[in-house]
């Protein structure tokens, strides 16, 4: 039931953003309503009738409180600012820092700049402020710079009109009045980790290390992170659900086969799932705090917490229940690209059939069923938003995905720990800069096969069919059927084309001012 919960709650949330009805409190209202009519009444026909009717009522809730878009920047000139620091993305040639205001005026006119105003500024030559610190700054204001692309689906693609470009006046100049003592001291560890890297590693290596171990995906070259998306192992080097269920799964089982040899008087395994619970938060937060990386540390967490309980969690309903935790206080999280696409990947790998045990290359099947769904199920999302379907992915996550998860990231987290003992961080970082160096030489021999990296933008009803064809893809258990979809995916993609070529009447022109 879970499930069906958290599949109305973002269906509305993401709808609702592009939607924004008017009448969202009446819907998130009349949504809660009817949640707690049946949360009270609802045991009488069984808990199981009642999956469909919360599915509903959790999409109205979801239309009612999606996050409006933000307001565009009207503000230019320098100000003397008082704002928070929500996030700090680290990068080869600088570093890129999101702030929101609490309160400032123009320097030249004295006009206030509007409270909770998001800002987005470079630092270069500076530390950046701490994650979720308060700054007192002086900035030079201004709108961004827009591109007006009129797309065919104006309406489900607004423009990024929200907040300001801020340069400070003197970089050297930003006062810190206020810091979590948590933030702070995870901010200042990040810092030693990054130096170390950064000193001791070549900068191709470093910028990958930085990149697992941290989440700082702007260390690597930008021709770096084009081959990397284009052959669809973006996943493999950001700190991903993938990297999360890996370090947490190692740890717990570290800790479960070191009690087990000792009596404690306690079961040793729910003891290794009690210790794993912060260990795991912990490194969510370590590693930058990424959407995806929040969602499959708190996923662990609550799995673990069963453990502890003495009792078997169920992979779906914790899938569903950290999707609800995380998005219910912050909706916005649930909008963004990387929250979507690890929740979607997951549920894909959850629902696909098993290989019976005693079936020949049993692993190898198992990793080509799991990278094709996670392909096809991705597919919309990665092609409405990035213009292209990497499908040399699918071939790239059984070869190359292996490699990645059982030799680098061990590595860079191992050379992360090792980093203030000098003898073993040479060895480990000798045999990292090996492992990267072979890495990104499969990456760069699999790139002459990414010939499907940039396809046509689809409009509303194109953008339908690959969402229903992927569907009907998933649930297919025959090549039949998965051809039969194709063959029909593919007629009515080439028919919706036709009409979005009459309708719009292109002139093969391109016009720039």
């Amino acid at each position: 039931m879970l499930a069906w919960i958290a599949t109305g709650w973002l269906g509305g949330l993401f709808l609702g953003a592009q939607w924004q009805p008017g009448w969202g409190p009446l819907l998130a209202g009349w949504g809660l309503a009817g949640s707690l009519l049946i949360a009270a009444h609802g045991r009488e026909l069984g808990s199981r009738l009642w999956g469909g009717p919360l599915a509903v009522l959790a999409f109205c809730c979801g239309l009612g409180v999606s996050p409006p878009r933000p307001p565009p920047c009207l503000t230019r000139g320098e100000a003397r600012l008082s704002a928070r620091v929500e996030s700090v993305r680290h990068g080869s040639e600088g570093n890129r820092v999101r702030l929101r205001v609490l309160r400032g005026r123009l320097l030249e006119s004295g006009q206030a700049v509007p409270s909770g105003l998001q800002l987005t500024a470079r630092v270069v030559g500076a530390a950046p402020p701490p994650l979720r610190s308060t700054v007192v700054v002086e900035a030079e204001l201004r709108p961004r710079t827009e591109l007006r692309n009129p797309s065919p689906h104006p309406h489900l693609s607004p423009p990024r009109g929200g907040g300001c470009w801020a340069r400070w006046v003197d970089p050297a100049a930003i006062t810190v009045v206020d810091a979590p003592r948590w933030a702070a001291g995870v901010d200042r560890a990040r810092a030693v980790v990054r130096a170390r890297m950064v000193d001791e590693l070549a900068p191709e290596v470093a910028g990958v290390a930085r990149a697992l171990v941290l989440g700082d995906g702007a260390a690597l070259g930008y021709e770096q992170r084009k081959t990397i998306a284009a052959v669809g192992l973006a996943h493999l080097f950001a700190v991903s659900g993938l990297h999360i269920a890996l370090v947490s799964g190692t740890l717990v089982r570290s800790m479960h086969w070191l009690l087990r040899g000792l009596a404690l008087g306690f079961d040793p395994r729910r003891l290794a799932a009690a210790v794993g619970i912060p260990l795991t938060l912990f490194h969510a937060l370590f590693a930058g705090g990424s959407p995806s990386a929040w969602r499959a540390a708190t996923t662990a967490a609550l799995a673990w917490s069963f453990v502890v309980l003495g009792r078997r969690p169920s992979a779906s309903a914790i899938t569903a229940a950290a999707a609800l935790l995380l998005s219910a206080p912050d909706p916005a999280m649930a909008l963004r690209p990387a929250f979507l696409l690890s929740i979607i990947a997951t549920a894909s790998i959850l629902s696909a059939p098993r290989i019976p045990a005693g079936m020949r290359w049993r692993r190898l099947r198992s990793s080509a069923i799991v990278s094709a769904r996670t392909l096809v199920a991705t597919t919309p999302m990665v092609w409405w938003w990035f213009g292209g379907v990497p499908l040399v992915g699918w071939l790239t996550n059984i070869v190359v995905l292996p490699f990645g998860s059982v030799i680098v990231i061990p590595l860079a987290h191992l050379f992360a720990l090792a980093a203030s003992m000098p003898a073993v961080a040479d060895l480990v970082g000798a045999a990292l800069t090996v492992a990267v160096h072979i890495l990104l030489s499969i990456c760069d021999a699999f790139l002459p096969l990414t010939v499907t990296r940039r396809l046509p933008p689809p409009d509303v009803t194109q953008g339908l069919l690959i969402v229903a064809a992927s569907l009907l893809l998933l649930l297919s258990r025959t090549w039949q059927q998965r051809i039969a979809v194709l063959a029909s995916a593919a007629l009515l993609w080439f028919a919706a084309d036709q009409l979005l070529i009459a309708r719009e009447q292109p002139r093969d022109l391109l016009r720039v001012s």
